[in-house]
């Protein structure tokens, strides 16, 4: 089943897995304690930002797991 929310568009170049990926990314965290936060919100990533499926392993630039990039690169 091909993802449909913040993960459309998005499968492993390697075993095609369509997530979970490990993905770095900004944040406004809320509330920080001493203990921690359980608010955030604003999270944003981009082409360039750090991916690693989950699945395999397989560690790339989000663009790499974009299947657009993946099926312009095999043309």
């Amino acid at each position: 089943m091909a993802n449909t929310n913040c993960l459309e568009g998005m499968a492993c170049p390697k075993c095609k897995s369509e997530g979970a990926f490990d993905i770095e990314a900004k944040a406004l965290f809320m509330e920080v304690t001493d203990e921690g936060t359980n608010f955030y919100e604003d999270v944003e990533w981009d082409d360039d930002s750090f991916c690693r499926c989950c699945a395999c392993g397989f560690e790339g630039k989000v663009q790499d797991f974009t299947i657009k990039n993946q099926e312009e690169a095999d043309a």
